[in-house]
């Protein structure tokens, strides 16, 4: 399941990083609030990823909630380069994402540190 696992991990990582440093709250005042919702996010997405059957994940086939992750992103990521956000911001804070050894969610939080955000 690992192999095939990284393929979904790329799709989710892949959808957070068109998000950039989106959420889905465009009310952002600071990078310190953008990077929170990113964050959070990236929580959710992970989250969706545990839910996801041993099928699901060997399907080779972009995650259903794929698409809402990048249609939440879209106001935030522009708020953040409005505010002129730095993506490392997130990627030092990744270690704040909860995710059990082994999981999908860590493959994901990999493929962010590796790729970044966008």
């Amino acid at each position: 399941m690992f192999r095939t696992s990284r393929v979904t991990a790329v799709f989710i990582a892949g959808a957070i990083a068109l998000t950039a440093c989106g959420g889905d709250d465009a009310e952002a005042d600071s990078c310190d609030e953008v990077v929170d919702e990113t964050l959070a996010l990236i929580q959710r997405a992970i989250d969706e990823a545990n839910e996801m059957s041993e099928a699901e994940l060997t399907a080779g086939e972009e995650p259903a909630f794929v698409a809402e992750l990048e249609t939440e992103g879209a106001e935030l990521e522009e708020r953040a380069e409005e505010l002129d956000c730095d993506e490392q911001q997130v990627i030092e804070r990744l270690d704040e994402i909860d995710v059990e050894e082994g999981s999908v969610g860590e493959l994901i939080l990999d493929q962010i540190r590796s790729e970044g955000l966008g």
